[in-house]
């Protein structure tokens, strides 16, 4: 198979860059501010997932593990939004958007602060 002037081989394994996608202005507006609204409907009452957001791939090579993976992200960050307040160190700068490109995209080495929301233990 030739694309854009490549050719393919048979059997080759061929690993999409997805961050070119989920960072293209074509399809997100200004897509390197963090604007977690984006996945909001109109109203804010429901998760939408929008067409050109495809963190498990597309067509019949997708994850099949998206179902749960997705279902294990929202407990986890859930549990961690209501145990801790998370906070930026002081006079540090909030990270960039920008990773390391591998087969995924990892970020670049941040710090954060994590506040236990829980009461302490009062004993009478």
């Amino acid at each position: 198979m030739e694309f854009e002037g490549f050719r393919i081989p048979k059997n080759a394994h061929v690993i999409p860059l997805l961050y070119t996608v989920h960072m293209n202005p074509d399809y997100w507006n200004n897509p390197e501010e963090f604007r977690p609204e984006r996945f909001l409907s109109a109203d804010c009452t429901k998760v939408i997932k929008p067409e050109h957001f495809i963190p498990f791939g597309v067509g019949q090579r997708m994850c099949l593990g998206d179902n749960l993976a997705e279902k294990e992200f929202f407990l986890f960050f859930s549990i961690l939004m209501q145990q801790f307040d998370i906070q930026n160190p002081h006079g540090v700068p909030l990270p960039g958007l920008k990773g390391i490109a591998g087969v995924t995209v990892t970020p670049e080495a941040f710090e954060v602060v994590f506040h236990s929301r829980r009461m302490p233990k009062i004993i009478l």
